[in-house]
């Protein structure tokens, strides 16, 4: 495995296990749930009235109730498990990585995970680079899964 990148953020995916093995241990066994949108329009203290922002619901942690985003009532909630799974097929089709690390940032708003090669692509002799292939992608804005191939050359 990889050493941890970003200061400890992210856990290793061990090779064989299934996709709730690595949700679990990335920090990821847990839900995105969606909720109307509601606020108090009241002046007065004692007094309250509630209204729903109509078209608009709230994404949140079904394990914290943290709020991740507000979004349009049409916007169609992908679970953790959903993206990791993603992110394995993605890897494994294109046969050239493996999963590596994965975890969340931000409370939950940004999915991440980091593909690694597992050999160094060779320029020349004695001069190699580390291939890897972060992906993200995240509850709080819609945005398509970023990916893109990283190459850090080995000292």
């Amino acid at each position: 495995m990889i050493n941890v990148p970003w200061r400890g953020v992210g856990f290793d995916l061990q090779r064989g296990q299934t996709i709730k093995q690595w949700r679990k241990a990335a920090g990821l066994a847990w839900s995105v749930k969606g909720s109307p949108v509601l606020f108090d329009v009241a002046t007065m203290v004692d007094y309250q009235e509630i209204w729903e922002f109509a078209k608009r619901q709230v994404l949140f942690r079904n394990d914290t109730n943290a709020g991740l985003s507000i979004v349009s009532d049409k916007y169609q909630i992908v679970q953790p498990g959903q993206i990791l799974r993603f992110f394995k097929q993605y890897v494994e089709e294109l046969g050239l990585f493996r999963m590596a690390v994965a975890g969340s940032l931000l409370g939950g708003r940004r999915i991440w995970a980091l593909a690694a090669s597992p050999k160094p692509f060779r320029v020349a002799k004695g001069d190699n680079l580390d291939r890897r292939l972060p992906l993200s992608t995240s509850d709080d804005r819609p945005a398509e899964p970023a990916v893109q191939q990283l190459d850090t050359r080995r000292a």
